[in-house]
């Protein structure tokens, strides 16, 4: 089995290799460049790399300027950060102004560890879910994550994206999944169906394994 990539490697990349190309893209951080290794990106695409230190609110304003300016912004901070402090910004300076920016929110749920339950956010997809025409993620390993990044490129609107920052315990998916649909079936089965989203979908796995030693055919679904 292949060895996942960190997530915040991938998250790098793809604005350092999609920067190069596209004049338009900027990336906007609120002072975890290191955190999110985007820390090299300011001598790849210059000025469109912006850190505005720890005013996650003014992240999200300066985000839609630059939205407003033609330019396409990729927005990191912590999940928590990236969701309850700045709700009131995300909900109407870009989302109700109709304009194109997508939010990654990192060390979601307990994958926070160290950092404390001040940095394990779980309701944020519930609230981001609320946000009318908002689209939502939440990725399980480094595939899905580089080809969620690649379909925000030619979207429109708002977008959420919910991730771990380091690498995925195992690898889930592999090169060319079709997410179209919005899910991906795993494992087929014909008596139970167990659906999963971001870290749970490995463990969803594991209870389909542990459920077929004892008989029973179970189909999982990753989404």
């Amino acid at each position: 089995m292949r060895q996942p990539k960190e997530m915040r490697r991938v998250y790098s990349e793809f604005l350092a290799e999609v920067g190069q190309e596209n004049s338009k893209i900027a990336a906007v951080e609120a002072d975890l460049s290191s955190s999110m290794s985007t820390n090299n990106l300011k001598a790849t695409i210059g000025d469109r790399y912006i850190n505005v230190g720890i005013m996650e609110q003014e992240m999200i304003g300066v985000a839609a300027g630059l939205s407003l300016m033609g330019y396409k912004p990729y927005v990191h901070t912590f999940g928590p950060f990236a969701s309850r402090r700045v709700y009131d910004q995300v909900f109407l300076s870009l989302n109700y102004a109709q304009l194109n920016a997508t939010v990654v929110g990192s060390d979601a749920d307990v994958t926070a560890e160290m950092n404390g339950g001040t940095h394990m956010p779980f309701e944020e997809l519930g609230l981001m879910r609320l946000i009318p025409k908002a689209t939502v993620y939440e990725v399980g390993d480094d595939i899905q994550f580089r080809t969620v990044l690649d379909q925000t490129l030619d979207s429109t609107g708002f977008n959420y994206i919910r991730t771990i920052r380091k690498a995925p315990t195992c690898a889930i998916y592999e090169c060319g999944e079709d997410f179209s649909k919005g899910y991906c079936v795993l494992r087929e089965g014909q008596d139970a169906t167990i659906i999963a989203s971001g870290i749970m979908v490995e463990q969803a796995l594991l209870a389909a394994d542990t459920l077929a030693e004892k008989g029973l055919s179970v189909q999982g679904a990753g989404y």
